[in-house]
């Protein structure tokens, strides 16, 4: 490590992708870990992990790369290849 501090946190808590089908997306998060959609508008889903603090926000956007190509995370971002 580099010396610098850690911030401590629950996790990564609250983590918005934008998808290209966002009904295949959930489908996927909800076989892998089990999350359960709490909130739904058409094109969106806002998804929980059961009894943990993770937030799973999907939101259609046509033009998207196949997650996890694309990553926005509240107040920022990261790319992956």
């Amino acid at each position: 490590m580099s010396g610098r501090a850690i911030v401590a946190t629950f996790g990564l808590t609250h983590i918005a992708l934008a998808v290209p089908d966002v009904e295949r997306a959930f489908r996927f998060y909800e076989q892998i870990f089990g999350m359960v959609a709490v909130y739904r508008r058409p094109g969106f889903i806002q998804a929980q992990t059961p009894g943990r603090r993770d937030v799973l926000v999907l939101e259609e956007s046509p033009s998207a790369l196949p997650a996890p190509a694309v990553l926005l995370l509240e107040g920022g971002g990261a790319g992956f290849p």
